[in-house]
């Protein structure tokens, strides 16, 4: 048996370490389109105004990020044309991120503490939490990367629009989620598993030194009783 749970030990380590692993890199990914800008020197949109847009923006040439924009001569500024709806859905990659960090934690906590069996509650947000991130926070990110670039490349001013490799990012880390929401839902199911079958092997232990126990406490009332017995003197 101890062999047995030696060789266990080792894939239980790794798959938690691949649960944690994924959690920094869902988390990297959302950062890093989020501080795309001036200062990272890489960017999320690159857009061309049209020739009949406002006087000093005609044929302009902007790179745009969550940090601020630049135009084509490396005029940097926090406010450019469309630059506040890009810099409104990186910050809500921010927010995400920080959302995804309690979720993951708090997932890790429920699962890997010991913990009551038959709480529902328990049951339930460690079951619904990790698919509950990815349809209300990790999507409603990725949407939102989508509708800003539709509806920047809709614009009356804009000739063309142009996403750069931190655009991606956010689909990467989409990517991520899904198989971070199925790891988590096998960590759950595996701890379960293991707790249960420690539980078992506890509960058969002690039937067998109760067992093993119950003759010498019937010997000991049987002698206790035989003494005060005053036929058993003859």
């Amino acid at each position: 048996m101890e062999k047995l749970k030696g060789l266990m030990a080792h894939p239980r380590f790794a798959l938690h370490g691949f649960y944690f692993f994924l959690v920094f890199l869902i988390l990297i990914f959302l950062i890093f389109s989020a501080v795309s800008g001036p200062g990272t020197k890489y960017y999320w949109l690159k857009i061309v105004l049209k020739a009949d847009a406002k006087p000093g923006e005609a044929g302009a040439k902007w790179s745009l990020g969550g940090l601020g924009a630049c135009d084509e001569n490396k005029t940097c500024t926090a406010v450019a044309p469309h630059g506040r709806a890009v810099q409104g859905c990186l910050i809500w990659h921010l927010a995400v991120a920080v959302i995804f960090l309690a979720t993951a934690m708090t997932q890790a906590v429920l699962v890997l503490r010991p913990q009551d069996r038959s709480s529902l509650t328990v049951s339930y947000l460690t079951l619904l939490l990790p698919p509950a991130f990815l349809l209300l926070f990790m999507l409603s990110a990725l949407i939102a990367d989508f509708a800003v670039r539709a509806s920047i490349g809709a614009a009356d001013d804009v000739e063309t629009v142009e996403t750069q490799g931190s655009f991606w990012l956010s689909t990467v880390a989409s990517v991520f989620s899904v198989i971070w929401v199925i790891v988590a839902e096998y960590v759950m199911w595996r701890e379960r598993k293991t707790r249960r079958a420690e539980e078992e092997e506890k509960e058969v232990t002690q039937n067998k030194r109760a067992k093993k126990e119950q003759p010498e406490e019937e010997v000991k009332k049987g002698g206790f009783m035989m003494s005060w017995n005053p036929w058993s003197r003859n």
